[in-house]
């Protein structure tokens, strides 16, 4: 839906429709918006890539393809240049077969239990690493931007923060500095793409307490949030010491 308004700069229409066929669940997502041209629609799936240069992370549909297998579904593409695009989705229809939520947990799994404040201004991250966290057995605080954050922030005793590095107006090395002077030991990790490592780090001056990269890795983020909150040795990356 994001990028079906992305589209649409001067306006249009938006159009969700769902059904169900036999066993399916279809859910129609349409937009008269620019298009996507033909030579690139095989790659609009793929982590990383994006047509809006640095207003993009070209995550968010990796993301959704991401969910929509995670539910064993099916997300196609259909375009024409100048007229509009339509997504559509197939879901397996329910029955009264549960099927798990995640992989089974061993037996010595033990929920994390920690309060969290996860601040990221894309909706489809922000509600992905939150629903993620979750099922890790943690309370999750959520906000858009810095300004919201930090009031959440002073609300709520939180355990560790995660902070998206490429936010509008305040990045996430920026509020880190922020966190820390309302809490010097308040753990924050940065949540950033791979190709923007490399460039956060020198100018992270010891605020930020670790990095998760996207896409995702739960048991690497669980092994950071225990590492941070249990105050376990410091990170590094490529001889930086943050």
């Amino acid at each position: 839906i994001n990028n079906a308004l992305d589209a649409m700069p001067r306006g249009g229409k938006l159009s969700i429709q769902t059904t169900l066929k036999e066993q399916e669940v279809l859910i129609f997502i349409s937009d008269t918006g620019i298009g996507i041209p033909h030579e690139i629609r095989e790659k609009i799936f793929e982590k990383f890539y994006t047509t809006k240069g640095k207003q993009g992370n070209g995550l968010g549909l990796s993301i959704a393809r991401d969910i929509v297998q995670r539910h064993r579904g099916t997300i196609y593409v259909d375009s024409i240049p100048h007229k509009g695009s339509i997504f559509l989705i197939e879901l397996p229809a329910s029955s009264s077969e549960i099927v798990p939520h995640s992989p089974a947990r061993p037996a010595f799994y033990q929920p994390l239990g920690y309060k969290v404040l996860l601040v990221e201004d894309e909706g489809i991250v922000r509600e992905t690493l939150a629903e993620m966290l979750e099922d890790e057995g943690c309370e999750v605080y959520t906000a858009s931007d810095a300004r919201e954050a930090l009031l959440k922030f002073k609300k709520h005793q939180c355990d560790a923060v995660f902070a998206d590095l490429s936010m509008p107006h305040i990045n996430g090395i920026e509020l880190a500095g922020k966190l820390k002077q309302l809490n010097p030991h308040i753990p924050v990790l940065i949540v950033t793409g791979w190709n923007q490592l490399d460039q956060a780090l020198p100018r992270s001056e010891g605020l930020i307490d670790g990095m998760i990269k996207k896409p995702f890795n739960i048991e690497l983020i669980r092994q950071e949030l225990v590492r941070v909150v249990g105050r376990g040795t410091p990170f590094h990356k490529n001889g930086f010491s943050v």
